[in-house]
C-alpha cells in the first residue's frame, strides 16, 4: 500500500511512495503522531540521482522486515534535500558535528521536538566491521529510548544549544588584500600540475575556484593563476568526468586523475562550468572552451528542458541498480558499434580493456566495462564522428532517470551562465536564452509577487528560500550586464531589497529560510561555498555589483556588514570561500563596469 508520499511532486519523494515503510514527508502531521506515540524520529534525506541513497533504499526500505522494524519504532521522514535545502543544511550541520562526517543518504534520529541525538550517513541493512547496520541501530535506540530517556534529551539539548552558538559568529572586519592572496597562494600549493584540478581525490570541479582565480590573475597579471584554469578545466573535459557521447559534467571524480566519476548530472554544475569556461575562453581566446560550453547546451536543451521551458535538477548515476551502466562500455560492445579501424584507434585512445579500464571504487576489483576518456584534444576531435553511432547505441539502452522538478536557485544560475557566455564570446543565441530563461521562471515561479523555490508537476511549490531570491538578484544583474537594459537592474534592486527584509536579522548574514519561519529548531546561515556559491556570497556579490551600477552609497554599508559576520571564517581558510573572493576581487577591480550606473 501506497504511504503517506503518494501525493508529493518531488521525484525523490516519489521513488518511496510505495516503500513498506511508512513514510511521512516533513510535515506536522508526523510530528504530532510522534509526540502522541511517544515515538523518536527517523529522518532520511536525500535525493533522486544518488547512488548510496538507492542502495540504502534497495537494502533496507523496500525490505519488509527493516521496515516493520522501523515502523514499530520510529516516525520515519523523507525530505528530498534539493526540495528542502533549509532541512539539509541544518542536519548535515549536526551529522558534521556529531560525526565528524557528511554526505547522503543523512540519517538523523531525533526527539518529536525535531532535537537530533543521532546522526550519520549510509548504513547497511547487516552491521559489519566496517559499520553498524540499520537493523541494530533500530534496536538500540528502542532500548535506549525506554530505559535512558535523560541522556537522549540530554545529547538533544546540547546539540541544540551547538547548533545556536554556531550561528554566533564574531564579527570580523572587511576583506582584506592579503586575504585573497592567502587564497591564491593556498591553491597554488595544492595544485596537481600533472592532472589538474586541486588537492587529492576525490576531485570536484569547484567553479568558483575558477572564477575567483581568473580575476585575480587579470588584476595582478598572474599567468600562473590562469593556466591552473584553463588546464584544470582540459582536463576534466578530455576526462571521464565529462561524457563525451552525449556531453555534459559528471558530478565528481573519485580519484585524482579525473578518470571515474560519481555519474549524475547536476544543473547546477553544467552552469557553473559554463561560466568558468567563458571566462576562460576571455582570458585565452582558445576556441576549445567555447565548443565545450555549446556541448553543454546541447545537452541540456536535448535532454534537461521542461515543456514550460525551465530546467530539470539532474539525471541519475544509476540504471538497474548499477551506477554508470548507462555510460560504460564493453570492449565487445564498442567492437560492434565500430568500424574495425575506429575500434583498434578508440582501443588504443582509450585504454580500452576486456577487463575494463577502472577498478571499482569499494572493491578495487575489474569492472569488465570502460569509461571513454582521452589525454589530448586531438582525440578529443578525432572522436567526434564515432560519437554519433555510440549515441545512438547507448540510446537503446535503459535511460538513466531524470529529476524533473526545476529548482529556481538552479536555473537562476544558469540565466547568469548564458548571460555570462554572452559577454565573453558575442554569441546572441546565448543572450536570447538567458532573457527566455529568467521570464519563464518568472512566469512558472512567481505567483501573487510571492516567489517559489520548486516547480514539479505544473506546481510551484515551497516559498522560496534566500538563495533563490538572491540567485535571481544575480541572474537579473547578469542579464542588466549584457544588455544594459535598466528593467533588470530595477529587479536586481528589489530582490536584494526583499533578501534582506525576508531574510537578514541583526547584521549578521542572511539565513536560509525567512525569520519569521517556525519549521526548524534552528536557522542556518551558510558562509562557506560548497559545490556551489553560499547565498551569503552571491549577497555580497549582489551588493557590490549594486553598488558599482547604482553609485547607491548605501549598499557600500550594506555589503559590508554582510561580510563581517564572515571575515574571521573567511580568513582562516580563504579556499572554502572562493566565491566571495570573486566577488572581492570585482570591488577592488579597477575594470570599467559594462554599463553606465543608473542613478535613481
Amino acid at each position: 500500500m501506497p504511504n503517506h508520499l503518494q501525493s508529493e511532486t518531488s521525484p525523490y519523494l516519489k521513488q518511496h511512495e510505495d516503500n513498506p515503510v511508512e513514510w511521512y514527508p516533513w510535515c506536522d502531521e508526523a510530528f504530532k503522531k510522534a509526540a502522541e506515540e511517544d515515538k523518536p524520529i527517523f529522518l532520511s534525506i536525500g535525493y533522486s540521482t544518488c547512488h548510496w541513497c538507492h542502495v540504502m533504499a534497495h537494502e533496507s526500505f523496500e525490505d519488509p522486515e527493516v521496515a516493520a522494524e522501523l515502523n514499530d519504532t520510529f516516525v520515519c521522514i523523507k525530505v528530498d534535500r534539493e526540495e528542502r535545502p533549509d532541512i539539509d543544511h541544518l542536519y548535515m550541520q549536526v551529522c558534521q558535528m556529531m560525526s565528524n562526517s557528511g554526505g547522503w543518504p543523512l540519517t538523523i534520529l531525533m526527539t518529536p521536538e525535531k532535537r537530533p541525538f543521532f546522526a550519520g550517513t549510509y548504513f547497511p541493512k547487516h552491521s559489519h566491521p566496517q559499520r553498524v547496520g540499520v537493523l541494530d541501530i533500530v534496536s538500540n535506540v528502542k532500548e535506549v529510548w525506554k530505559d535512558d530517556r535523560d541522556q537522549v534529551v540530554s545529547t538533544s539539548n546540547q546539540v541544540l544549544v551547538n547548533l545556536v552558538n554556531a550561528n554566533l559568529l564574531p564579527f570580523g572586519d572587511v576583506l582584506q588584500e592579503s586575504t585573497l592572496l592567502h587564497a591564491y597562494n593556498v591553491l597554488e600549493a595544492e595544485y596537481d600540475a600533472e592532472h589538474g584540478g586541486f588537492g587529492a581525490a576525490p576531485k570536484f570541479p569547484t567553479p568558483h575556484h575558477f572564477l575567483f582565480l581568473l580575476a585575480f590573475a587579470k588584476r595582478n597579471n598572474q599567468e600562473h593563476a590562469v593556466r591552473m584554469v584553463t588546464e584544470t578545466l582540459k582536463k576534466i573535459r578530455l576526462s571521464g568526468t565529462y561524457d563525451h557521447v552525449g556531453y555534459g559534467y559528471h558530478r565528481y571524480a573519485t580519484d585524482k586523475e579525473w578518470l571515474l566519476p560519481h555519474f549524475e548530472k547536476m544543473l547546477y554544475d553544467q552552469a557553473l562550468l559554463m561560466w568558468s569556461n567563458a571566462e576562460a575562453y576571455k582570458a585565452t581566446g582558445d576556441e576549445s572552451f567555447k565548443t565545450v560550453i555549446d556541448e553543454v547546451v546541447t545537452y541540456l536543451e536535448r535532454d534537461m528542458k521542461s515543456d514550460e521551458g525551465l530546467f530539470y535538477a539532474a539525471e541519475d548515476a544509476d540504471i538497474e541498480g548499477v551506477e554508470g551502466k548507462f555510460y560504460t562500455w564493453s570492449e565487445e560492445e564498442l567492437q560492434q558499434e565500430l568500424s574495425e579501424e575506429d575500434f583498434e584507434w578508440l582501443k588504443s585512445a582509450c585504454s580500452v580493456k576486456p577487463e575494463g579500464n577502472f577498478l571499482e571504487e569499494a572493491t578495487k576489483e575489474p569492472t569488465k566495462v570502460n569509461i571513454i576518456h582521452f589525454k589530448n584534444i586531438g582525440d578529443a576531435a578525432r572522436f567526434e564522428p564515432l560519437r554519433e553511432a555510440l549515441y545512438e547505441a547507448r540510446n537503446k539502452r535503459v535511460l538513466p532517470g531524470c529529476d524533473t522538478k526545476c529548482l529556481t536557485d538552479w536555473n537562476a544560475f544558469l540565466v547568469t551562465a548564458f548571460a555570462q557566455v554572452y559577454k565573453c564570446t558575442g554569441d546572441e543565441a546565448y543572450l536570447t536564452r538567458a532573457k527566455d530563461l529568467v521570464s519563464r521562471l518568472e512566469k512558472c515561479l512567481k505567483q501573487d509577487d510571492v516567489w517559489y523555490h520548486s516547480y514539479s508537476e505544473s506546481t510551484a511549490s515551497i516559498e522560496a528560500m534566500s538563495m533563490d531570491i538572491l540567485g535571481m538578484c544575480m541572474a537579473n544583474l547578469a542579464l542588466f550586464e549584457a544588455t544594459c537594459d535598466s528593467t533588470y537592474l530595477e529587479t536586481a534592486k528589489a530582490l536584494f531589497k526583499s533578501a534582506e527584509d525576508a531574510f537578514w536579522y541583526d547584521k549578521y548574514g542572511a539565513f536560509t529560510i525567512a525569520k519569521d519561519s517556525d519549521d526548524l529548531i534552528v536557522r542556518q546561515k551558510d558562509g562557506y561555498d560548497g559545490a556551489h556559491p553560499s547565498s551569503n556570497a552571491i549577497g555580497y556579490y549582489c551588493g557590490v555589483m549594486l553598488e558599482k551600477y547604482t553609485l547607491d552609497a548605501s549598499y557600500k554599508e550594506r555589503y559590508e556588514t554582510l561580510v563581517k559576520s564572515f571575515s574571521n571564517q573567511i580568513g582562516q581558510y580563504p579556499v572554502a570561500f572562493t566565491f566571495w573572493l570573486y566577488a572581492e576581487e570585482k570591488r577592488v577591480s579597477n575594470e570599467p563596469v559594462a554599463c553606465e550606473p543608473k542613478l535613481k
